[in-house]
């Protein structure tokens, strides 16, 4: 029982439980990042655990959310994470692709970023990760704050200054779900600027990639884009801080896989989550799971059970060496204490035996109440080896000639003269 308890303290010391609650940083209520990690939150209670979901206005403040402690988990923007952030974050891989939609006014030539040039452009709110991201592109153009008009605002701003034509231009970073994105997708006076030179912008951000809206892709009755369109993106990554216990980034790893297998407009079946499309280092754990999926217990127990068997696993793979000469003395061991045992009974049955034929008659009862317990005590004791059993087979026949042999001395007494 000893050392029971002190091995439970081991593996409890060299791999902790892992903790039951975990804060996630999303966007607005409405934001995509949001109504996902809703999807993760009943996943993870299933599991027995608590996702609390901290709401904010994008991928920067959920940067600093995580950097700060405020939160463990959040859906990070890729190009959004500074070189010294990320010394003390991970990626639990890519989520889903999101695109980069530049809109501006339909009546207005602009063939490259580089047109919006003096223009009125919206490029997100503080905080957000599409304001950061626009404001890097429109830098790689030659557009700054000195010669254009760059206005800071919210998706739902932004939306209504493209609508009313007091923005040239406008920024969105978000999935193609977005109902601003999917609503200018299909208007007269706002058009979606085809991206040009798309080698160069992915050679100066090696984590962006183009995905194509296909003609016809967003309305196919109405041909909606009537051609095809070049748009960048990056990729949402599912971020946690360095620190969160290795069993939570497998389950947090399990959960983005159920959520985000599946096809998109972008995406196919099964690319994502993903070890690609990331600017962070991606955790172990993470890579592990992308790569093997469940372990065996992962895949037949709860996961609190099976994390509790898979450090138990860990910490006794080591002790293996240390173990085996115990595990081979045992056998000898256990024999010894069987011996002993065998021993001492046949000691009290050798005493009964030989003064069996001189006992006075009021003894013998009590020499039969030792026999008896003896018999009770071999009838209670741990069923033995079966090349043990002989063993305690001849115990009891000798133990049934004594109590015999007492029969006949009770006997004789009584049939006596007296």
């Amino acid at each position: 029982m000893a050392v029971s308890a002190a091995l439970v303290v081991l593996i409890i010391a060299i791999n902790p439980v892992p903790p039951i609650e975990l804060t996630m940083s999303t966007g607005g209520s409405n934001d995509i990042t949001t109504v996902f990690a809703q999807e993760y939150q009943d996943l993870l209670a299933e599991e027995g655990f608590t996702l609390n979901i901290l709401e904010g206005v994008g991928s920067a403040l959920t940067v600093e959310r995580l950097i700060s402690g405020e939160a463990q988990v959040g859906i990070v923007s890729t190009g959004i994470v500074e070189p010294e952030q990320a010394e003390v974050l991970n990626t639990l891989g890519s989520l889903y692709f999101e695109p980069i939609w530049v809109f501006y006014q339909a009546d207005q030539e602009v063939r490259y970023m580089s047109d919006l040039l003096g223009k009125r452009i919206g490029v997100g709110a503080v905080g957000s990760g599409t304001r950061l991201t626009a404001l890097r592109l429109l830098e790689a153009n030659g557009i700054t704050r000195d010669n254009s008009d760059i206005v800071e605002s919210s998706f739902g701003d932004l939306r209504a200054g493209l609508e009313s034509g007091e923005l040239d231009a406008g920024f969105y970073v978000t999935s193609p779900d977005n109902e601003a994105v999917a609503s200018f997708l299909r208007s007269d006076t706002v058009a979606l600027l085809d991206v040009q030179r798309p080698d160069a912008y992915r050679s100066l951000y090696p984590y962006l990639t183009t995905v194509t809206v296909g003609q016809g892709l967003v309305d196919l009755q109405n041909n909606i884009p009537p051609e095809p369109i070049t748009v960048l993106a990056g990729a949402a990554n599912l971020v946690v801080r360095s620190d969160v216990h290795p069993n939570l980034v497998r389950l947090l790893s399990r959960t983005i896989a159920e959520v985000h297998s599946s096809a998109g407009m972008f995406e196919d079946t099964g690319q994502f989550p993903s070890a690609a499309f990331t600017d962070l280092t991606i955790h172990p754990e993470a890579r592990r799971y992308l790569a093997e999926g469940d372990t065996f217990f992962e895949a037949s127990f709860p996961f609190v059970f099976a994390s509790i068997l898979d450090r138990f696993i860990i910490v006794l793979i080591p002790l293996i060496p240390l173990l085996y000469p115990l595990i081979r003395g045992l056998p000898p061991v256990y024999n010894m204490v069987i011996n002993r045992r065998i021993t001492r009974w046949y000691g009290i049955l050798y005493e009964i035996d030989q003064k069996a034929d001189q006992l006075p008659a009021d003894q013998i009862d009590v020499e039969l109440k030792r026999l008896e317990d003896i018999m009770d005590a071999l009838s209670k004791s741990p069923r033995p080896p079966l090349g043990r059993m002989g063993d305690f087979y001849n115990l009891q026949l000798h133990i049934d000639l004594v109590s015999k042999r007492l029969e006949t001395r009770r006997q004789t007494l009584a049939a006596a003269p007296a």
